[in-house]
């Protein structure tokens, strides 16, 4: 028996014995005595998918959100009758819908890319937290992490078996179950930073990747063989320069750098140029600078609850310092001026 992992009551063979015979006709006579409601329930949703999914041409180009946005819309369509296809392509068909409806019923978009995978490579697996969200995810070696807004993870499919290496952009915090014979490893852009186990951030969005350290003990280096490796002891932060390399170690607060996983926003002498990125990335807006003088302001905003909407966040921003600024919005276009 293998049982559905969010619905202990849902076993999984009885789904798909219950597909492979023609479910459709099975739920029109009534004829599912040994389904339980749960997995009467759950095969009644499978089957509206399937019969729309004649309607989804090309759903398994889907590689983005946006694309995922666009595939919820097509399901979205009045119920049409089934198409009918041979046994070996409803086989394949029963695969893709469960996919499908895996993907619409989780906390986050995750997808597998073997498509994308030249032959004789391995396959990689990709963790994705959309714009204005954060996500929160559970690695097979048991190890957290929680994406911020817009960024990403991506790992091999055979992650915890031969190494525990992943790649990663935008922001990201990592809870790393120790394993000393399989270190941990996260490359973000030109930084590598190896971990035994412990508890750390990630700020990636710009061209200074800022890593935190909580707990544990982690070593960052540049891709660069020039850069050192620096060892870094809980509450100290790197400052990694993608445009020059250099690698600085500095007092840090965790509990700042943590804030966002807990839904908290917080800026503390925040150049105006890393804010703006930032908030690009939270939010979804690309910002027009039209005083270059503007770049060098600085702010410190305290820890607050992250706004829905970025237009209060704006003008609490602006109430923070006596220099003039103003901040333009077209939400249509998702674009602001600062000036």
């Amino acid at each position: 028996m293998e049982n559905h992992p969010n619905n202990p009551e849902i076993d999984w063979e009885q789904i798909h014995q219950a597909l492979e015979a023609q479910g459709d006709q099975l739920m029109a006579a009534g004829n599912t005595g040994e389904l339980k409601e749960a997995e009467k329930d759950l095969l009644q949703e499978i089957l509206k998918i399937r019969t729309l999914a004649g309607e989804l041409k090309g759903w398994e180009e889907v590689d983005t959100p946006s694309e995922l946005a666009a595939l919820k819309s097509k399901l979205s369509l009045p119920n049409q009758a089934p198409v009918m296809m041979p046994v070996w392509r409803r086989a394949l068909r029963y695969a893709a819908v469960i996919a499908i409806l895996l993907a619409l019923g989780g906390s986050a978009w995750l997808f597998f890319q073997p498509r994308h995978t030249a032959p004789g490579t391995m396959a990689y697996l990709t963790l994705e937290a959309p714009i204005n969200e954060t996500r929160f995810f559970t690695l097979p070696d048991s190890s957290k992490v929680w994406l911020n807004a817009g960024s990403r993870l991506q790992y091999l499919a055979s992650f915890g078996k031969t190494d525990r290496k992943v790649d990663m952009t935008g922001e990201a915090c990592f809870d790393v179950t120790a394993d000393e014979k399989l270190p941990f490893t996260v490359r973000a852009h030109q930084q590598t930073v190896q971990v035994l186990g412990t508890l750390f951030n990630i700020n990636a969005y710009g061209a200074h990747i800022i890593t935190t350290l909580s707990a544990g003990k982690i070593a960052v280096s540049g891709v660069n063989a020039n850069t050192p490796l620096q060892y870094l002891a809980p509450g100290q932060q790197a400052a990694f320069d993608t445009l020059t390399g250099q690698l600085q170690v500095s007092n840090g607060n965790p509990a700042n750098a943590l804030a966002w996983k807990d839904g908290q926003l917080i800026f503390t002498d925040e150049p105006l140029p890393s804010l703006l990125q930032r908030l690009g990335f939270l939010y979804g807006y690309t910002f027009i600078v039209k005083n270059d003088q503007l770049n060098d302001l600085h702010f410190n905003v305290p820890p607050i609850p992250k706004p829905a909407n970025i237009v209060p966040l704006l003008a609490l921003i602006k109430s923070t310092t006596t220099s003039n600024i103003s901040f333009k919005v077209d939400s249509l276009k998702h674009i602001i001026e600062v000036q």
